[in-house]
């Protein structure tokens, strides 16, 4: 068909487009894929290849292998001439020695050599009853030479024999018991586009891209599996009636009868019996299915579209009716605001994977969570219609559905939606205790990835991140709030406005930035280049400072504002000021010349004398930090929840928990502890006050922590002062840490320390008690061994004479070393340390055999009230503080101070179900080193012996279980050591000892 014909369809489209509201979902289906099935449009010339798969594939559930054969039709619409089809190959990659494990490697994800291959065996293609040249490169791309050159306009049709071999799920397919996922399943045609050929091989994080087409899917499966897939049934039976639950039923009452119809009907199948079904999928770009002996089957319908839901029973309880209707409230939602639904069908699984993936008219679900279904249904638009390189342009699927969803939520469920999108909350939870909206939820991550130097744009090809940390901050969620933003700017009319004719224009095609960006430009009216730039390519964020803020009195009788404002983030943008009166009234201005400045001065005439002013009132530009925008700040108090960091955007938080103790020598002590925090607990200000009340004395300590902004590496400045049953300290830290690509091991930290002590009137003995000054240097290392988890550091603290009033310079030095790895319920861990201290070194940080130095215990909370405690010397003469040496069977005499040690620490923890279910974790551990005076004798100490950890797992359901932190218990057991060189039975000795950590 020619060009000026095509003209004319896109003319009527562009009419009709601005009345298909009005139309039936179902003719407005037939519309929309009568014109995108045709060859291309004229839009600045673009064009699309057209491509048809029609296959037939036998699955051996036994064999777990899938005999396939393609027959393939590719029509070259480009301006190009083609020597080659390319070909995805995507199983391929989950195999030893491909790019994915060397890649997945890096994040503790292997792929064992013992495995066997798996993935897609091509074994012939032939065109015209001749055999074409093929080969495969980079693990997952195939080559096909063509005997003849493809020609613009050309067809070519071939023929494809092929097997996968099925791999155990992992990623998003494979197996599991009775269930198969099929995802990127099929030798794939590589996109050809105006950039030619998108051959990325697979290994990395990012996903796919695809040409759009047709596809017709035979599918010969075991008679006892139940079939969805994309497209709808054109032949044969997908297994749904034998297995349609009745939701007019409760479902206990439904799952009793069925269950035992069920087995019966099972155990009458012949095992040989076959199910064969077919599936026609039409303009899509993609095609998955799914089997399973053990789904059952749910319908629904909205404006002519099947919702169809299917899941196993052992989930049946959360999934019945509820996934049908979030399926029914996610493709009304969608197609109102963005565009049409243009399929007959839509298919929700429950799946083997974690979370949730797409594709085209079927969403493979871990859970029926209605926020996981909104944002995957979403992708059947942002991937699925407007099918973008998800390599090149990631952000233009998951961040325009991640905006969507959070956008659903808003409208939705206005007040409070953790019931929607996280399960684990509890009811008590989101009806009682303090929360923040959902936008400020979602921001509070990506103020602290943007502020940090991990900072990479948005824009980056997805195997270009730096680390998949990187890639879900930016792609996820930077990029909704980017979207957010702009939305908030333009206003509800003029963003869907910018939304519809983006759908108008580029439905069933091939999409980019560019082409996103000039819809939005078209279709609201307004150049945006400055926002989208600044957000997609630079690392820059918003943080507009109020500087200053005044106003003088007309003569007019009006008042003029004058409010200085400075840009501390870079992120240019056109910041609203607005000015209050005493009676509620307000006034707003923006920056009129707000492009490349760092300040600016915003004036303001009211009819009122103003009072305050304000940046960004609204937060429609996303400030990363809103205590700067005003002319006032508010503070807000609130209990220290554990674990419950939902912090308000425009104000500093004070959080309040209560302390209590009690010791022999001072008494029952009770105090408080104040945090000042800001969105996230990263930064904080925090005081403790404690009153004693046999000793009379308080305890104070002032402490924070601030994370350095703007630095080629993380950086931590941190400090305490404070005193402690009349025991003073003062500490100060600055740690610096980096890595080759953050996120990924190895990660290093160096840092730099300096600590007073002051102990001459702590309630220590006498020859303990001094003051000295220590400067400090350590080093750490995290990385990966052996498939396990590997830390190495070495430190160095130096106490010149003069500063305190001990008699002599003293050093320390320490080395230490741990590696851990868990083995399902088993966990091995081993600690290895090396301790140095010069011979003039206090009592008081002198090194220990057996448990941390005299100081930390004294300045440990917990650890200082048992201690100290006589009446209950059965507990306190055993708590055991980690540290020294850890030889846990020398707790008694023999833990004495020791200016030279080695110590190696085995540990075999097992945590087997049901007991790690219930908290319990049992251990055995080994203690081996040696201990000398001089650096020249050295003594054999060893122990052994065996222990339990207790960590009970409660949900908030009430005010008691919400104000109690859940606490971790260890109690440990030696049962012998080495005395002399002899092995000693411990039994008599009672040296049990037990630690407790939050």
């Amino acid at each position: 068909m020619n060009r000026e014909r095509w003209k004319s369809i896109h003319l009527c489209w562009s009419i009709v487009g601005k009345k298909h509201m009005k139309l039936s979902g179902q003719h407005l289906r037939h519309l929309i894929l009568l014109i995108c099935l045709l060859p291309s449009i004229s839009l600045a010339e673009y064009w699309q290849q057209y491509v048809e798969y029609d296959m037939n594939a036998v699955l051996d559930a036994d064999t777990k292998t899938l005999t396939t054969t393609s027959n393939l039709l590719y029509v070259n619409h480009s301006p190009d001439t083609l020597n080659q089809i390319l070909m995805h190959l995507y199983h391929n990659a989950y195999n030893a020695g491909t790019i994915a494990a060397e890649v997945w490697s890096q994040y503790s994800t292997s792929i064992g050599d013992e495995q066997k291959w798996s993935g897609i065996n091509v074994e012939d293609i032939t065109s015209d009853s001749s055999q074409l040249d093929f080969s495969i490169r980079d693990d997952t791309i195939l080559e096909i030479q063509l005997k003849q050159s493809l020609s613009p306009g050309d067809t070519l049709h071939f023929h494809m024999n092929w097997t996968l071999i099925i791999h155990a799920y992992l990623d998003r397919s494979g197996y599991q018991g009775s269930q198969f996922d099929f995802a990127q399943w099929y030798p794939k045609f590589v996109v050809y586009d105006e950039n030619g050929w998108h051959d990325d091989p697979f290994g990395d994080w990012g996903e796919f891209y695809g040409e759009f087409g047709t596809f017709r899917v035979n599918l010969d499966v075991p008679y006892e599996q139940i079939v969805c897939a994309t497209g709808v049934v054109v032949d044969g039976d997908p297994g749904w009636s034998d297995v349609e639950v009745d939701t007019a039923q409760q479902w206990e009452a439904w799952l009793e009868e069925f269950s035992s119809a069920r087995k019966e009907q099972l155990l009458q199948t012949d095992s040989l019996a076959r199910r064969t079904v077919s599936f026609l999928a039409e303009n899509v770009h993609d095609f998955a299915w799914m089997c399973s002996r053990d789904f059952v089957y749910e319908h629904g319908n909205w404006s002519g579209v099947d919702i169809h839901v299917l899941f196993n029973t052992g989930v049946g309880e959360n999934w019945t009716k509820a996934v049908v209707k979030h399926g029914i409230s996610a493709i009304r939602w969608l197609s109102e605001k963005f565009g049409p639904y243009p399929y007959p069908q839509f298919t929700i699984t429950h799946a083997l994977l974690g979370g949730g993936m797409e594709y085209p008219m079927l969403i493979m679900d871990e859970t029926h969570s209605e926020g996981l279904i909104v944002h995957e249904a979403g992708h059947n638009w942002f991937y699925g219609l407007f099918g973008n390189d998800e390599l090149d342009d990631a952000w233009l699927d998951e961040g325009l559905t991640s905006f969507q969803t959070l956008w659903y939520q808003e409208i939705f469920y206005p007040e409070n939606g953790y019931a929607l999108t996280r399960n684990y909350i509890t009811e008590f939870e989101s009806e009682h205790l303090p929360r923040v909206m959902y936008q400020e939820k979602d921001y509070k991550p990506i103020i602290k990835y943007i502020k940090s130097p991990l900072n990479e744009p948005v824009a980056t090809h997805a195997y270009d991140f730096q680390n998949t940390g990187s890639y879900r901050s930016n792609v996820y969620d930077r990029a909704a709030m980017m979207i957010y933003s702009l939305k908030s700017y333009l206003g509800e009319d003029r963003f869907l406005a910018g939304m519809q004719l983006y759908y108008q224009r580029w439905a069933l095609k091939h999409v980019n930035e560019e082409r996103f960006v000039k819809s939005m430009e078209d279709g609201s009216g307004e150049e945006l280049d400055w926002f989208f730039d600044q957000w997609l390519h630079t690392t820059k964020y918003v943080d507009y400072e109020l500087c200053a803020f005044d106003f003088e009195h007309l003569s007019n009788g009006k008042y003029r504002s004058v409010i200085d404002v400075k840009n501390n983030g870079g992120l240019f943008v056109p910041i609203v000021a607005t000015v209050y009166g005493e009676n509620g009234e307000t006034q707003s201005a923006p920056l009129e010349e707000f492009r490349f400045r760092t300040d600016g001065t915003i004036q303001i005439e009211s009819d009122f004398r103003p009072t305050d002013a304000a940046l960004d009132a609204d937060n429609v530009f996303l400030d990363v930090d809103r205590r700067n925008n005003r002319s006032w700040l508010d503070n807000s108090w609130r209990y220290n929840f554990k674990d419950w960091e939902n912090f308000p955007g425009d104000k500093n938080l004070i959080l309040w928990k209560p302390h209590f103790g009690y010791n022999d020598d001072a008494g029952l002590g009770l105090g408080v502890r104040l945090d000042r925090v800001y969105r996230y607990p990263g930064d904080y200000v925090a005081l403790e006050v404690d009153h004693n009340f046999l000793s009379g004395n308080p305890d104070v300590s002032l402490s924070f922590k601030k994370e350095q902004i703007g630095l080629p590496f993380q950086a931590i400045l941190s400090g305490t002062l404070g005193s402690w049953r009349s025991m003073s300290t003062a500490v100060i830290a600055y740690e610096m840490s980096w890595a080759k690509r953050f996120w990924r091991n190895p990660v290093h930290y160096l840092t730099l320390e300096a600590d007073y002590t002051n102990s001459d009137h702590a309630l220590i003995p006498a020859t303990e008690q001094s003051s000295f000054t220590r400067l400090g240097l350590r080093y750490e290392l995290q990385n990966n061994l052996f498939g396990g988890t590997y830390g190495f550091s070495a430190s160095v603290k130096f106490s010149p004479r003069g500063l305190g009033n001990f008699i002599q310079d003293f050093s320390q030095e320490s080395l230490m070393s741990y590696w851990t790895k868990s083995l399902g319920s088993i966990q091995v861990s081993n600690r290895s340390n090396f301790l140095s201290n010069s011979s003039m070194t206090p009592g008081l940080v002198m090194a220990r055999v057996a448990s941390a130095d005299s100081r930390t215990l004294y300045l440990d909370r917990l650890a200082s009230s048992l201690h100290h405690t006589d009446r209950i010397d059965l507990i306190g003469s055993r708590y055991h503080l980690m540290g020294g040496g850890r030889m846990r069977g020398y707790s008694d005499s023999l833990d004495a101070q020791i200016n030279y040690l080695w110590s190696n620490n085995l540990d075999l923890s097992i945590s087997p179900n049901p007991v790690g279910a219930m908290g319990f974790t049992f251990i055995t551990f080994f203690d081996l080193g040696q201990t000398s005076a001089d650096g020249a004798h050295w003594t054999w100490i060893s122990d052994l012996g065996f222990g339990v950890k207790y960590r009970p797992h409660w949900k908030r359901t009430s005010w008691i279980t919400t104000l109690l932190r859940p606490l971790t218990l260890h109690l440990q057991f030696p049962v012998a050591r080495l005395e002399n060189e002899t092995w000693k039975s411990l039994p008599g000795k009672n040296l049990w000892t037990f630690s407790i950590s939050n």
